[in-house]
């Protein structure tokens, strides 16, 4: 007997919702547009009120479109977290030399690659945090341009110091409010975006983050 995993017919469904909401909007568009054209041609001596239904019909048209768009994804009940990158973010990466490597697809790049793509998206890896299953901090991957240095746990415990300045010893992640948003030692991070082709999460940038060019990105398993 074969089976399916969910997270194929999850993945499945979501690109068929997509479809059919990627279709809706283009027909309410096309609507839109003969119902603005039928008004020119009834109503040329009435400028201002045609001027206000075409901007009723763009609202109403932005409306579905951000609401269609927006998917109801949602985190498997038994996902648990693998790692945190932090990453330059998608705006600055493209323009930056640091990695040599190619760039590949999240799926299929090496680990110790510094560099990935991800749906039209490009990311620099400049941390990497390895959780247990238990959100407790195994590894950490400091990315160079000649690759990652690797540290283990118990190597970073023999250096206080540079353990501090990673985040400390007791850097735990763990899920919040539902898996809205993820739970660490210092602060709460919102969701932004779930990829669930990839198991990534974009979390969403604070002032600080996006000030200086950087994403946090969650993978799950």
């Amino acid at each position: 007997m074969c089976f399916v995993s969910n997270s194929v017919v999850a993945d499945s469904l979501a690109l068929r919702n997509r479809q059919h909401l990627v279709a809706a909007n283009r027909q309410l568009l096309v609507t839109s547009n003969r119902i603005i054209h039928l008004t020119n041609i009834l109503g040329n001596k009435s400028t201002d009120s045609i001027e206000k239904m075409k901007k009723g019909l763009i609202i109403i048209f932005l409306y579905f479109i951000t609401g269609c768009t927006t998917e109801n994804i949602k985190i498997p009940e038994n996902a648990k977290i693998k790692a945190m990158y932090i990453v330059h973010d998608e705006k600055h990466s493209p323009n930056l030399s640091k990695c040599s490597d190619t760039k590949n697809d999240f799926l299929v790049a090496s680990k110790h690659a510094c560099t990935f793509t991800m749906e039209g998206f490009e990311f620099d890896i400049e941390d990497k945090y390895i959780f247990n299953e238990h959100g407790e901090l195994t590894e950490f991957w400091n990315y160079l341009s000649e690759g990652p240095v690797v540290s283990k746990i118990e190597k970073l415990k023999n250096d206080k110091n540079y353990l501090t300045s990673i985040g400390g010893e007791y850097i735990t992640v763990k899920w919040g409010n539902n898996k809205k948003v993820i739970i660490t030692e210092k602060d709460t991070l919102k969701i932004e975006r779930i990829f669930p082709t990839y198991q990534l999460i974009w979390i969403e940038q604070d002032p600080e983050t996006k000030k200086n060019g950087r994403r946090i990105l969650i993978e799950y398993r």
